[in-house]
């Protein structure tokens, strides 16, 4: 008897391929539209960290690209001071410090560009946050790819949304182009690629994998962890595929190797080796990851919780699936315990958890492995309804104040995180509740255990006897550009020479000692820059002590001096206050990146 399938009508069978296509549309539709909002979202951010660790990337990339082997010596001296610690000096070669893979990856459209006149130091920061729209589109569609190979396309679309909206794949990948950035591209296609190679039994799709995560790994050397723990899945349940994996994976690691050594003179630039795990508070930074105000992966990604809870379909899963789902975990905890060991564990100037991002994929993995398969039980209902209110919460963490709130930035500048990494467990203070007045109030609470102003002695701002309230960290906007460095004018930098006023008041303070209180003569000399013409209102510890007014050429800084004399009796042991009221300060800037300033002040003498 011929099988029913081979006797459908051929219009019957038309007409529900055609009904097949159909159905698929509205969800296709709807994953366009929401990788389009994640580049939105990364075009339009008003957080910036451009200024970070990747300043410098793309200046080796454009000097491979004109044939200088990633060295920056040819750069002015300005630029090169400007990238400080992102630079090292290699056989009395500049080099940049960071990892290279991404510097690699786009060397192709940094050719591109500069054929056509681009160039990359006077538009270090557009090109910069283009890939980074770039890489954080790709993310998303592998996220939802990587779902599509266990569950449904809806239940997909809804996974791979929370975790880029709620994660750092938004808070750190959408302000600057990361390393993280693209190494994240290329571990999730390496698991999309073990998925289905373990699905379809096909050791060719290994090839893939191996290759993908050789160049995570040039990307972003801690992806050395992903391939220990795929070596480790292969050897436990599928040995056949170890020599497919091994053999491609050595192949790329080898050709870096060599690329490393010919290029820039040593086997593997230094930050690719171990050592820079060496040392660190190990216990603190355990707990720091994970939970801290500050910094904790739990804290500002509450989604992630959701594996715990669905830890309960371990049972109903494959032999292959648990191992995936133990790769995941397994992966997750070598990663941690790997960042506990590195004495800078927080992640310098970044927003919550950012040296987590790398792990983010093998989270993800162990989450789509364990989605309930089926809505049909309350168990299952319950978990979708806790996840849902776990992203929202995420995602506001994660996108709206991560990108969007300008105190989650300037929470870690001022003070600098990495002079006060203590405040990282600061309850009262976390950055994701960042504010205008938590930051005062932050602010004025560290003031009242200032050292003591010694009288006669020229401070500048960033001594630490001057308290700053009210005033800038120096910086010009929420992130800047090499551009000003390259022209030899960095009208705005920096956080060493001066502080400028923010609003129409601003107040400074001073820690004086009973016998000096009373051998002050009572005169305060400042130099400043000022904003065009500006007036100043001054009063000390409440009572008004001397009105002013600086004049500037008209829409840009000038030089100016200030001093006044003044009744020394107002001055008393302990802390004091200057108040400056600024009643012509002006707004400058782009509506996304403003500032109302008046004057900028560039140093402090009490006599």
């Amino acid at each position: 008897m011929q099988d029913f399938r081979e006797c459908k009508d051929p219009v019957m069978q038309a007409a529900q391929s055609i009904k097949k296509v159909r159905s698929r549309w509205p969800a296709t539709i709807a994953v366009a539209v929401v990788a389009m909002l994640v580049g939105l979202v990364v075009l339009t951010a008003t957080n910036r960290t451009t200024d970070s660790d990747p300043m410098g990337s793309l200046l080796a990339t454009e000097s491979l690209v004109q044939g200088n082997g990633m060295a920056l010596d040819h750069y002015p001296d300005l630029v090169k001071s400007v990238l400080g610690d992102r630079v090292e000096v290699v056989n009395n070669r500049t080099f940049y410090y960071f990892p290279i893979g991404t510097s690699l990856l786009v060397a192709p459209v940094i050719a591109l560009t500069s054929a056509f006149g681009v160039d990359v130091v006077m538009n270090d920061h557009k090109i910069q946050i283009s890939l980074a729209a770039a890489s954080a589109i790709l993310t998303f569609l592998l996220l939802y790819i990587m779902a599509r190979r266990f569950i449904g396309r809806w239940m997909s679309l809804l996974l791979a949304t929370s975790f880029w909206f709620g994660t750092s794949f938004a808070s750190s990948g959408a302000t600057a182009l990361w390393s993280h950035n693209f190494g994240s591209v290329m571990t999730l296609a390496a698991l999309i690629c073990l998925v289905t190679a373990l699905q379809r039994q096909q050791t060719s799709w290994l090839v893939g994998s191996a290759a993908l995560t050789g160049a995570a790994f040039i990307i972003r050397p801690q992806a050395a962890l992903l391939a220990v723990g795929v070596l480790v899945l292969l050897a436990l349940r599928w040995r056949r595929g170890l020599p497919w994996f091994l053999a491609p994976f050595a192949a790329v690691i080898s050709a870096f190797v060599i690329f490393s050594h010919t290029v820039l003179d040593m086997w593997l630039p230094s930050y690719y080796l171990p050592q820079r795990l060496d040392g660190g508070e190990f216990w603190l930074a355990l707990a720091g990851v994970m939970i801290s105000p500050g910094r904790g992966l739990v804290v500002f990604t509450p989604l992630l919780l959701i594996l715990a809870l669905t830890l309960s379909s371990w049972r109903r899963i494959s032999a292959n699936e648990r191992a995936l789902v133990l790769l995941g975990v397994g992966w997750l905890i070598a990663h941690w315990l790997a960042i506990a060991r590195f004495p800078h564990w927080w992640g310098g100037w970044s927003f919550g958890p950012r040296l987590m991002i790398d792990v983010l994929p093998g989270i993800f993995l162990a989450v789509v492995v364990l989605w309930p398969r089926s809505l049909t039980a309350i168990r299952a209902k319950a978990i979708v309804g806790v996840f849902v209110l776990l992203a929202v919460w995420s995602a506001w963490i994660n996108t709206a104040v991560g990108l969007y709130n300008p105190y989650s930035r300037f929470w870690y500048i001022d003070p600098s995180v990495d002079v006060a990494p203590e405040m990282i467990w600061d309850l009262r203070y976390p950055q994701f509740m960042a504010s205008e007045s938590g930051h005062e109030d932050r602010a004025t609470g560290r003031l009242e255990n200032l050292p003591a102003l010694r009288p006669g002695v020229k401070y500048s701002p960033e001594s630490p006897e001057l308290g700053f309230v009210g005033w800038s960290t120096g910086f010009w906007s929420p992130g800047y550009s090499l551009e000003s460095f390259w022209l030899g004018t960095p009208a705005w930098w920096s956080e060493g020479e001066r502080r400028w006023s923010e609003g129409e008041s601003a107040r400074l303070l001073f820690n004086l000692q009973d016998q000096d209180v009373n051998e002050l003569q009572g005169r305060i000399e400042i130099p400043l820059d000022t904003f065009g013409v500006q007036r100043i209102d001054v009063s000390l510890n409440g009572t008004p002590v001397h009105i002013t007014v600086v004049a500037g050429a008209p829409d840009q800084a000038s030089p100016a001096q200030m001093g006044f004399a003044f009744d020394s009796s107002l001055l008393r042991s302990g802390v004091n206050q200057l108040v400056f009221n600024f009643p012509d300060h002006k707004q400058v800037g782009s509506a996304s990146s403003f500032r109302e300033i008046a004057v900028a002040l560039k140093g402090f003498l009490l006599l």
